[in-house]
């Protein structure tokens, strides 16, 4: 059995144990932490973003192409 065949037709939900309090930065520092505190860090990438990751690279990983895709970070 493969792996997408185990899974197929379901849906997965995530309860967050703790609420989160506005937008949080994900950086690595913040990670470390969270380790340091006992707090399992989370992340779930959407396929959409991958999939234009993975075009901006095959497209020659141009910034261009970055902001095309709205991968960007905005001030």
């Amino acid at each position: 059995m493969r792996v997408s065949d185990k899974f197929q037709d379901k849906v997965r939900f995530i309860k967050p144990t703790r609420p989160a309090i506005g937008d949080v930065v994900l950086s690595p520092v913040h990670v470390a932490q969270n380790k340091i505190r006992g707090i399992e860090t989370s992340l779930m990438l959407d396929t959409n973003i991958l999939i234009n990751i993975e075009r901006i690279i095959k497209d020659g990983n141009k910034w261009s192409n970055v902001k095309d895709a709205g991968l960007h970070s905005q001030p």
